[in-house]
């Protein structure tokens, strides 16, 4: 079936960057493309890619090999996890007259348990009502209710709740949490303590439990304390390889300066990671083919990563950018999608608003499909941090998350999600716009600390930070520009 096209605009505007090399561009667009072949083996073939599992290193050579089938020189520079972990079954037996079974899962880098323990009520989870809980809270599994997610807002606020409530317990000497899913439908998903982020294992057992049978629990404590036998089975494998898979195409007359585009490879396992985010990965090597097919020779180089250990803190992301430190005045531009295939509004600047005009020469041959709703905020939670830390101007896909939210780490993010024509599209105005970078006359320059520090300032990022445990990291120049 023949697709739509967001470059056939393209011949029609005589001020378009050189015509011969977008006429290429838009022939191997419209020429048929194994990039939904190659996100269905990472989907379904590989499946969930936790960083530093067997399934990781299978992905780690599903990217060596689509950059070799694209004819792209391709490396895997490896970092190590301080700890590999692997998820094991969550069994929770509630005992009592009105005991059950509910649905459980860990969370990333939890510890594991295997015992009899007291369930107490911990209110609405707010400092208030777990200062309450006092001695109660001692050794015991804390019952913490959640709101419905339905908007990223409350995703990111979910984020900077849990890590003010894990904080709490582990000053209560708390065994553990069981955390309620804000998904419907018993839909359980996976995600990392925030105050973690560096690979290490958490001292609490952290679990989930399905929405509905959290509600039951909660009527159930009303009465009182709940005892029940709780085990969670993950293995903790201690420090363990991992890596990024780094392919370029080298520039002809400011080869020495890079844009780097980059997409996460590793994902959460109770899903195949099609949304987050391998549909990403594959566009990310599917530009790379698309730039050779189309015999392109863009002026910088142009560098493609695919980054492991984003969903434990962007680890990848933050060992390269230690790795390259001494470079990093020439990483001239850093663009990351990392929030599925919704239709991108525009890109978040890194408060950086003199991105602004070099976006829109950028994108113009995309004409009335250029997408220009382009904002001028700031955030950690994306391979973006530790390149916008380091003072390198960075971009990020701002999408539309209808689709992508609901699926977000949840056992529901598989290849059926996947729209192929949103697919193609967004690597086609991907193309358009890398090509753009990589030859525009000018792009922003490195920030430098001070310079960093106004722009968090004004961003408000320093909450965020926090959130994530990472202020530190900013304070001390251990993670950032000296």
């Amino acid at each position: 079936m023949k697709r739509l096209l967001l470059l056939t605009a393209l011949p029609l505007l005589a001020q378009a960057p050189p015509q011969a090399d977008l006429a290429r561009l838009r022939a191997v667009c419209a020429a048929p493309s194994p990039e939904l072949t190659r996100l269905r083996l990472l989907c379904d073939g590989i499946g969930g890619r936790v960083t530093g599992s067997p399934a990781f290193q299978r992905a780690l050579q599903w990217g060596l090999d689509g950059f070799k089938a694209a004819g792209v020189a391709a490396r895997v520079e490896p970092f190590t996890l301080k700890n590999g972990w692997e998820a094991g079954p969550v069994e929770i037996q509630i005992a009592g007259p009105l005991g059950f079974t509910p649905k459980a899962t860990s969370w990333g880098w939890s510890a594991p348990c295997d015992g009899s323990f007291t369930i107490v009520d911990g209110g609405d989870g707010s400092d208030a009502a777990l200062q309450r809980l006092g001695a109660k809270a001692k050794g015991a599994f804390v019952y913490l209710p959640s709101e419905p997610m339905t908007t990223p807002e409350a995703l990111f606020g979910e984020y900077f709740t849990t890590s003010r409530q894990t904080a709490r317990l582990r000053a209560l000497g708390a065994a553990g949490l069981l955390a309620q899913s804000t998904r419907p439908k018993k839909l359980l998903y996976r995600h990392v303590d925030p105050l973690l982020g560096d690979g290490a294992v958490s001292d609490i057992v952290e679990l989930q439990i399905a929405r509905e049978d959290g509600a039951r629990l909660a009527r159930l404590l009303k009465d009182g304390p709940a005892q029940a036998r709780i085990r969670a089975a993950n293995r903790v494998t201690g420090p363990t390889a991992a890596g990024n898979v780094i392919a370029e195409i080298p520039g002809t007359d400011l080869k020495d300066e890079v844009v780097l585009i980059g997409a996460h490879l590793d994902s959460w396992e109770l899903g195949t990671g099609a949304q987050d985010n391998g549909c990403n990965a594959a566009m990310v090597v599917e530009l790379a083919r698309l730039f050779r097919a189309a015999d392109l020779h863009p002026r910088r180089t142009v560098r493609f990563a695919l980054f492991g250990g984003e969903e434990q803190g962007m680890l990848g992301s933050k060992a390269y950018a230690a790795a390259h430190r001494g470079e990093m005045d020439r990483i001239r531009a850093v663009l990351i999608y990392d929030e599925g295939l919704g239709q991108v509004s525009g890109f978040s600047l890194g408060g950086r608003p003199e991105w602004r005009p070099i976006l829109d020469d950028a994108l113009a041959p995309l004409g009335e499909a250029a997408p220009r709703g382009h904002t001028e905020d700031a955030f950690v939670g994306t391979d973006n941090y530790d390149f916008m830390a380091q003072g390198v101007p960075t971009l990020i896909a701002n999408q539309d998350w209808t689709d992508y939210l609901p699926n977000y780490h949840a056992e529901s993010d598989t290849f059926d999600k996947v729209d192929p024509k949103a697919l193609h599209d967004q690597t086609a105005q991907a193309a358009v716009l890398m090509w753009g970078l990589a030859n525009a006359a000018q792009l922003p320059k490195r920030q430098s600390r001070d310079e960093i520090g106004a722009m968090f300032k004004a961003t408000g990022m320093e909450p965020q930070l926090r959130a994530f445990g990472m202020w530190d990291g900013w304070m001390d120049g251990s993670r950032g520009r000296k």
